[in-house]
Parts: C-alpha cells; sequence; structure tokens
C-alpha cells in the first residue's frame, strides 16, 4: 500500500486529547455534582440519562473532529494515481549489464560482449547532440556511474575502462540495473526520460520483469540491446575457475517482454510507454533506437505516478463532526434513535454524491491548478490542468475543458513555450461557440497577442489584440498593447521606450505592470536598461 505523511512531527497534536479529555471529565463531574445538589436530577431519571448522552457524544465527535484536523495538516497521502505531465527534450540512461557472462568472446571478430556494448554505445553517443545521457552498471545489484550529462567525453572515458570488475558483487541483477536508471532522471525534470539495456539476457534474480513494468508505470520506456550468440559457449564464472556455459538469452527476454504487453493490455494503461528489444548485430538495429527517440523528442506527455492526498477527506470529516457534535444535544436518543439513523444516513449519501460528482472533483483540481499556478510551479500546474482536461474531454464538458484549455495554454506560456501555448490558444479560438465564456475569449485573444509579439509579428498581434479589446474594450493593458504593436508594426518601436515612460506616467491604473512591455524588458534587458530602473514589476499578464 503506498502511504506517505508530509508532516509527521503533527501527529503530536494528537496528545492534546489528553488535556481535552481530562478537562471534558473534570467538567462532566461538576455538572453532575451541581445538579446533585440541587437535586435537579434523579440518577435514573430520563432527563439524566438524556444529559449524559447528549455530553457523551458532544465530547466524542469534537475530539474526533480533532483528530481529523491534525491528521489533516499532517498531509496524509494514500494511494496512487496517474497524473499527465509534460516533458520537453530527451534523455538516454545507458544501463551495461557488466556480469562475467559479459565476458564471453562470441561477438565479431572474437570480440567479448562488454567490449561489443561500449562500441555500440559510443557510436549511439555520434548521434545523440541535444540528449542528456547517465550511465548505470548493473551485476549482483545495480549503481550509477555517472548523472545525467551532456558532456558525452567524460562518458567516452569511463567506457574505454569499464570491465567487469567494476563491482564485486555476485551474480547478475539486471532489475536492479533498471531501478537505478529510473532514479537518475531527477522528479523534476523536464527531459523525458528513455533506459536502454546492453545485456545478453542473463540474470539470477529474475527480477528484471518488475522493473521494467515499474519503469513503464512512470512513463519511461525501455529499450533491451542484445548482445552474443545464442549459441552456448563457455566462460569462466566469477570465481575465475567455475566454466559455465552461457548464450544471449533472446528467446528468455522475449518472453519476459511479451508477458508484460499482455498484462498492460489485461488493465487501463494511459501511458502507452513503449517496450522493445534488438538484436545488436542486426542491420539497423542502432537506426532503430534513433528512430523510436527522435520520435519522441520534443513536447511529450508522459504519466507519473504520484501519491493521492487525502487531507480534503479529513477536512470535511472534521466539519461533519463538529456539526454532528452540536446536533447530538439536540436529540433525545432513547426516543430518537430510528430517526437519527434515517438521517445519518442520508448525510451519508449527500457526501457520497458530492464526493463522487466528476464535475466537482475537475473544479477542485482546477483550484489546484491556480494555487500551484500562483506559487509559480508550473509543471506542477500544468498536471492538473491536463488531468481536468482529459477529463473534461472524455465525457464532453465544454466548459470545463475550455477553462482547462486555457490555464493549460497560461502555463505553458510562463515555461515559454510559445509555440505549444499558441496551438492551444488558436484551437480554443477556432472551436469557440456561442456558450463559449468572454474571459475565454479574452484571454485566447490577449495572451495570443503577447506571443505574437514576443515573435515579432507586429501585424498579427495588433489583430488579436483588437479582438481582445471588441470583448473587453475597457481594459487598459489591451488598450496599450494594442498602442505598442501598433508601433512595432510601422517600425516606431525604438521610440518606445519614451512611449512607456508617457504611458506609466499619465495612468492610473495600478496593474500596467502585467503589460506586454514587461516582457520586452526582460528578453530586451539591454535595449529597455535606462526604463527598467523605474518599472515596479516584470511580471507577465497571462
Amino acid at each position: 500500500m503506498n502511504f506517505a505523511i508530509q508532516r509527521p512531527a503533527s501527529l503530536y497534536g494528537l496528545l492534546l486529547l489528553i488535556p481535552v479529555l481530562f478537562f471534558s471529565l473534570y467538567r462532566y463531574k461538576r455538572l453532575l455534582n451541581a445538579f446533585s445538589e440541587r437535586n435537579s436530577l434523579q440518577r435514573q431519571s430520563h432527563g439524566f440519562n438524556r444529559f449524559k448522552h447528549c455530553f457523551f457524544f458532544r465530547t466524542l465527535f469534537r475530539s474526533l473532529a480533532l483528530v481529523c484536523i491534525v491528521l489533516a495538516y499532517s498531509g496524509i497521502s494514500l494511494g496512487v494515481s496517474n497524473v499527465p505531465v509534460q516533458k520537453n527534450g530527451s534523455a538516454v540512461s545507458f544501463v551495461f549489464d557488466i556480469s562475467h557472462s559479459m565476458n564471453g568472446k562470441d561477438e565479431v571478430n572474437g570480440m567479448s560482449r562488454l567490449d561489443a556494448a561500449k562500441e555500440y554505445a559510443g557510436e549511439l553517443l555520434s548521434h545523440l547532440n541535444g540528449c542528456a545521457v547517465s550511465v548505470v552498471i548493473a551485476k549482483g545489484s545495480g549503481s550509477v556511474a555517472i548523472p545525467l550529462t551532456e558532456d558525452f567525453s567524460t562518458i567516452r572515458s569511463f567506457l574505454s575502462e569499464l570491465t567487469s570488475d567494476f563491482m564485486t558483487s555476485q551474480g547478475s541483477s539486471l532489475g536492479s540495473g533498471i531501478d537505478c536508471a529510473v532514479l537518475s532522471f531527477p522528479p523534476q525534470s523536464s527531459y523525458a526520460g528513455n533506459i536502454w539495456l546492453f545485456t545478453d539476457g542473463e540474470e539470477t534474480d529474475s527480477k528484471l520483469s518488475s522493473s521494467i513494468n515499474e519503469s513503464l508505470k512512470y512513463g519511461i520506456p525501455v529499450s533491451i540491446i542484445g548482445f552474443g550468440s545464442e549459441k552456448e559457449s563457455e566462460i569462466l564464472a566469477g570465481d575465475g575457475i567455475t566454466k559455465v556455459k552461457s548464450a544471449l538469452r533472446k528467446e528468455k527476454i522475449l518472453d519476459v517482454i511479451k508477458s508484460i504487453e499482455n498484462k498492460r493490455a489485461d488493465r487501463r494503461n494511459p501511458s502507452r510507454t513503449k517496450l522493445t528489444y534488438v538484436t545488436a548485430k542486426e542491420n539497423g538495429s542502432a537506426s532503430t533506437l534513433l528512430k523510436m527517440l527522435k520520435n519522441e523528442s520534443g513536447s511529450r506527455i508522459v504519466y507519473e505516478l504520484r501519491l493521492i492526498d487525502r487531507h480534503n477527506v479529513f477536512i470535511i470529516l472534521a466539519i461533519v463532526f463538529f456539526i454532528l457534535s452540536f446536533i447530538s444535544a439536540e436529540f433525545d436518543f432513547s426516543k430518537s434513535i430510528g430517526s437519527l439513523a434515517k438521517e445519518t444516513q442520508v448525510l451519508c449519501l449527500l457526501l457520497l454524491f458530492t464526493g463522487c460528482s466528476q464535475k466537482f472533483n475537475d473544479g477542485t483540481k482546477l483550484l489546484e491548478g491556480k494555487l500551484e499556478w500562483n506559487r509559480k510551479n508550473y509543471q506542477k500546474a500544468i498536471s492538473y490542468f491536463l488531468e481536468v482536461e482529459q477529463n473534461a474531454d472524455a465525457r464532453k464538458d465544454r466548459m470545463v475543458y475550455e477553462y482547462a484549455a486555457c490555464n493549460l495554454a497560461a502555463s505553458y506560456l510562463m515555461q515559454d513555450e510559445l509555440d505549444v501555448a499558441l496551438e492551444k490558444y488558436k484551437e480554443l479560438i477556432d472551436n469557440a461557440t456561442n456558450e463559449t465564456s468572454a474571459a475565454v475569449k479574452y484571454s485566447a485573444y490577449y495572451n495570443s497577442g503577447i506571443i505574437a509579439h514576443r515573435k515579432g509579428n507586429y501585424e498579427q498581434a495588433v489583430d488579436f489584440f483588437k479582438k481582445a479589446l471588441e470583448i473587453n474594450s475597457s481594459d487598459i493593458n489591451a488598450k496599450i498593447n494594442f498602442e505598442l504593436s501598433q508601433q512595432g508594426k510601422s517600425g516606431q518601436n525604438k521610440g518606445g521606450q519614451q512611449e512607456l515612460l508617457s504611458v506609466q506616467e499619465n495612468s492610473d491604473n495600478t496593474n500596467l505592470e502585467n503589460s506586454i512591455y514587461s516582457i520586452i524588458k526582460e528578453s530586451e534587458h539591454q535595449q529597455w536598461k535606462n526604463q527598467q530602473k523605474k518599472s515596479q514589476s516584470s511580471s507577465l499578464d497571462y
């Protein structure tokens, strides 16, 4: 079971129950003595029993509310979900099997399998420009030898010295190498990871299948490159004396792949992450790997497993228990147990239907995405907006889809993914209907104008800002941006600095820092150096 607590120290707050219960007991005895002295309640009377029951349930429900508040603050996460995440660029982890079976000399010209793997990897490096590469070695266990880097000379130098003696552990654990390769990709990295395993398929712990499954769950494709001959040959074991039979276990590898694909076919797998096998000796095997990598370059949506935060559940329970603490004082339990049970069932059903509403859940995720956006955690915000967009698209909820897509495009824009953002806005503009929110249309036109201005397409920017003003003619930022884009269109942008000063002096709008010139000031720092001293902020109005 996947379980985590973000702030475990906060669980000490449960100790507050001790003084609370002691105080409640003390108060109960004082009230009891006061009633006894005045003979206002007889011990066996109906009124005394009702007082006792009300006091007990009120204390119980308020204690439970306190427990839920502490658990909510502790940040309990339970269970996992597939979260869509955008990745840009590619990274590859080279996993080298350096077990003694790789010393078998059954490659071309009597070369050992490990030497052939090193040479093969060296040739691949020559075609991986723009990719980050890490190196993992696997034997009885796995180890990250070189973290992700674009310095291929370091990798080549390491490969020239790589032997099976680099690790002293016994056996062959290919799965451990896969596990280390997954960890070599930082969780917040923008790179889309890929794992290339260089091996002959010999393993002693049968961990390969489970490790590949974990990698695929994280959206990381795995490619296995086989070395050696399928005809068995003798090699020396780790003790340097014992001779054993070894060969390329191609059929075993293919059986593992087939088993994994069958399991994935039996359940929903949104990531569709690839698992492939090639034999190094086959013509075009390297081209196959590079072609796969090229097809997956650029912006790519992968699915990551993330723990599900349950603090909302505990907050709702705390509110429910607190309300029940008041309701319990109004019931005569000796006469209304049946009625109470019915009302409790209705309350549970209401909570159940509220929690199961997909639209309600999407609204919550939109809010969480906006909070992350305001905190500038754009990558996390994108994951929320992507999930809502896909859910809304699946159930044909156009309104929720448009709001999610609009927020998603703004997040891309904040990460300078201009082409992706513009494509999203174009989709919103092209598919807009009479039911589309004016705020969504305005945002699409306004931010498209910002992107066009950033790219120097001033004529297009003028058109976008004009359409934005047709929707909201009172927005001062759009008016300023429209004028500045017209100046850029007519080649008068050199006087923009003076114009910006006069606008700032004559305008009383407190949000001028969100105008497009704030973007220009960041990207053309030298040109607007003097004006930057007078500007109050460089944030964008997205």
